[in-house]
């Protein structure tokens, strides 16, 4: 029995245009259990799953139902406010300093 809706699985960015990152997806899905049935386009591809393939979701390290790829929204702000937090120290000291 094929589960009630095919997923969505979105990338953060064009990551899935490469051959590479492409065989990745794939490979990550279908250790869980989820066949692709189509590519949109360089960041959609939809995927299904049989019911049966639940009952090892407690065994998996990759969160089975996840539906989006790259750098999360939290690592994302973190990386933005390091970065901010730097230039404005070098800015500090460079105005200090002259």
């Amino acid at each position: 029995m094929i589960s009630p809706g095919p997923a969505i699985a979105a990338a953060k960015k064009r990551r899935l245009q490469e051959e590479e990152e492409e065989m990745v997806t794939y490979n990550n899905e279908d250790l869980a259990g989820w066949e692709m049935l189509e590519k949109f386009d360089d960041k959609r591809i939809r995927f299904r799953r049989h019911i049966k393939n639940r009952y090892n979701d407690q065994f998996l390290d990759i969160d089975p139902y996840r539906t989006q790829y790259g750098l999360r929204e939290e690592s994302i702000i973190i990386i933005v406010a390091l970065l901010s937090a730097l230039i404005l120290g070098i800015v500090f000291m460079i105005t200090r300093f002259y």
